[in-house]
């Protein structure tokens, strides 16, 4: 029954989830009904774990490993936030919005630009120059109608990303080939 942040992905530096837990901590401090759920395995977990402690976010910053089914804590979570360094396209982007949840994601190289239709499907924020609390803070100001209608556009855009698109696009690459 609590407000929570979802972010899904491979524990790796291209997830960038360690500046995630970082910038969760500012938003913390001004939003702290929220906690963050990351959902994910990989080779940064342990590096994750202390900053957790660091930073005393053990109790609202959870890394509950990998999950077969993410689409019951999409189902339950406030927004969906990708840090991202890069992506190719973006998956849990794609999943997120098949859920009707609305996206933040950073404006990083291959994917979310153009899955978040360059921030009418959601809101893209830029890693090097923008926080996530400023950017957290643009989504909280948003009324229902201003987040339907991105979480709307979202939603039509993902249809291209479907596998029978991509099974027809490649069946016309092959016979003009």
């Amino acid at each position: 029954n609590k407000k929570y942040i979802l972010s899904i992905g491979r524990l790796t530096k291209q997830k960038n989830f360690n500046h995630l837990i970082k910038e969760f901590y500012k938003i913390n401090q001004f939003y702290p009904d929220y906690s963050l759920v990351i959902l994910g395995v990989g080779e940064e977990e342990n590096q994750l774990k202390k900053i957790i402690q660091s930073k005393h976010l053990e109790d609202k910053v959870f890394l509950l490993g990998f999950k077969k089914n993410v689409y019951k804590y999409l189902k339950n979570c406030e927004c969906f936030i990708s840090c991202s360094k890069y992506e190719d396209p973006g998956a849990s982007i794609i999943q997120a919005i098949f859920c009707n949840k609305f996206a933040i994601s950073s404006n990083c190289k291959n994917g979310p630009s153009e899955i978040l239709l360059k921030g009418d499907g959601g809101i893209l924020f830029d890693l090097y120059n923008d926080t996530l609390e400023q950017t957290f803070k643009k989504y909280l100001e948003l009324d229902i109608f201003e987040k339907k209608k991105k979480i709307i556009n979202a939603k039509k855009n993902i249809l291209k990303y479907t596998i029978f698109r991509h099974h027809n696009s490649l069946i016309n690459l092959f016979n003009k080939i």
